[in-house]
């Protein structure tokens, strides 16, 4: 691909990122990202659904339906909130941690493979780049602070 545009070239990377990853992960049944609401939920054991619409940036229904799939597939368990019966408490099973090794892993063998096609010290300087630019605030979207995961 070329271009100069650093949007495009984030868009692409993330792209051919995820088709690997949903290749890798068809025999987990994870695909189309859903692996980061295991990472998170894990990450944060006890999370709610409401945490998960606010770091993911989607909508309820859409988080209600990846946690029925993770849960049908073993990946987590849902307990009701001591704090607010209203609310549940998300928690990883057995399964989800299996499953977590492998998303892991194939995180590690991308960025190993990134790295490699770059000269030493690019990587770093990367990934410290992306870093800085997720955490600039800009005005297009001034009411939400920046992405965590």
């Amino acid at each position: 691909m070329e271009s100069s545009n650093p949007i495009a070239l984030i868009t692409y990377l993330y792209k051919d990122f995820k088709r690997y990853c949903d290749r890798q992960l068809e025999p987990y049944e994870l695909a189309n990202g859903v692996y980061f609401y295991l990472i998170y939920i894990n990450r944060y054991p006890g999370c709610s659904l409401a945490d998960l619409t606010a770091v993911m940036k989607v909508d309820k229904a859409y988080v209600t339906r990846i946690v029925k799939r993770l849960c049908e597939l073993g990946y987590i368990r849902k307990e009701k909130s001591e704090k607010d019966s209203r609310a549940c408490c998300l928690y990883m099973l057995e399964g989800g941690k299996a499953a977590l090794e492998k998303i892991r892993e194939l995180f590690f063998t991308w960025n190993q493979e990134l790295a490699q096609g770059m000269a030493e010290g690019e990587f770093e300087t990367l990934s410290r780049l992306l870093q800085k630019a997720a955490g600039i605030k800009t005005p297009l979207v001034p009411d939400e602070p920046p992405c965590e995961e």
